[in-house]
This record gives C-alpha cells, structure tokens and sequence, in this order.
C-alpha cells in the first residue's frame, strides 16, 4: 500500500439506543437551560468525534407509533 492510502479517515458508525434518541432530542427542545446546554454540549462532542450516527427502521418505527 502506498501513503496515501494511510491517511483515509475511517468514520466511527454510532447506533444510539431510541431511550438515548429521545432523551436527546427532549434535552434539544426544552426550555429548561442545564438540559439545553447539555444537549448542546453532546451535539458538540459528537460532530468532534468525528463519527457517523447510524438511524435504522425501527428508530422511526418507533417514534411514529407513539
């Protein structure tokens, strides 16, 4: 293999439970500032991460029948 090859940034593919979905989601759109900011915080640390959040039918699935 040559260098450049070496340099490819693998993603890191995190599939969050739907109980860590929605309480992310409910921290997002609270008007309770501590959860906001630590909403805030976790949308933060993930983009820097660098990984890649996997969705799957059931996350959806899920979320409509409630």
């Amino acid at each position: 293999m040559n260098g450049a090859s070496s340099s490819l940034i693998r993603p890191k593919f995190v599939a969050l439970d739907s109980s860590h979905l929605n309480a992310v989601a409910a921290d997002k759109a609270t008007t309770d500032r501590t959860r906001l900011r630590r909403a805030e915080a976790f949308e933060r640390a993930f983009e820097e991460s660098g990984s890649v959040l996997l969705l799957c039918w059931h996350h959806l699935q899920a979320r409509s029948n409630h």
